[in-house]
């Protein structure tokens, strides 16, 4: 109902369970609350000559039409200053796909906040052969609290991973964390596996 309701006004919902969720949203992520970016969506085009499939993680009920990608009129999310968005996509390669054909097209819409007409920006996803281990903190960061939930849910597509696995990413990958977090997230990890122990 609260996602409803700030859809229909372009506006953001929160959840305020105590002082710390308050003083989270209310103070240090302030700035989100100012929109510059209205109208954002995301367009992904794999190639089916290096991906045999994929599977968005999350989002399901954002997905949008294919015609309703360019369709200006078509209500999407609204992005806050200092804000950021992640979608993760498990993608299985072709057996043995060439590293240095591109995987994906990736196109970005979006309308300025006080602009009605989008502007396109367009890239392309390659695969250099890395592994997990070499990618970003805030990669392997959104992998694991992902990975939390396939676990927690008990899904289907979690595969061999372990709350030992989720714990170790999340704690090997704080990197940057002025407010504490993410060290909150890998104590709530923590906790969980001792609960499961």
């Amino acid at each position: 109902m609260m996602e409803q309701v700030a859809n229909n006004g372009n506006g953001t919902y929160e959840y305020l369970g105590n002082y710390t969720d308050a003083k989270k949203i209310l103070v240090d992520e302030y700035s989100k609350f100012f929109t510059i970016a209205k109208d954002v969506k995301i367009q992904i085009t794999f190639n089916e000559e290096t991906v045999e499939q994929y599977r968005l993680i999350g989002y399901e009920n954002r997905v949008l039409e294919n015609e309703d990608f360019e369709d200006d009129e078509e209500d999407a999310g609204e992005i806050g200053l200092g804000q950021s968005i992640t979608a993760l996509y498990e993608v299985i390669p072709v057996k043995s796909p060439d590293l240095n054909a591109k995987i994906c097209k990736i196109d970005f819409r979006y309308k300025k906040s006080d602009e009605n007409q989008s502007i396109l920006i367009s890239i392309i996803g390659e695969d250099k052969g890395n592994i997990f281990s070499n990618a970003s903190d805030d990669m392997r960061f959104a992998a694991s609290v992902a990975g939390f939930s396939l676990l927690l849910r008990n899904s289907e597509y979690k595969g061999s991973l372990t709350i030992q696995d989720v714990y170790n990413w999340a704690n090997n990958s704080k990197g940057y964390d002025p407010f504490g977090y993410k060290s909150d997230f890998v104590i709530l990890v923590g906790t969980t596996m001792e609960m499961m122990d």
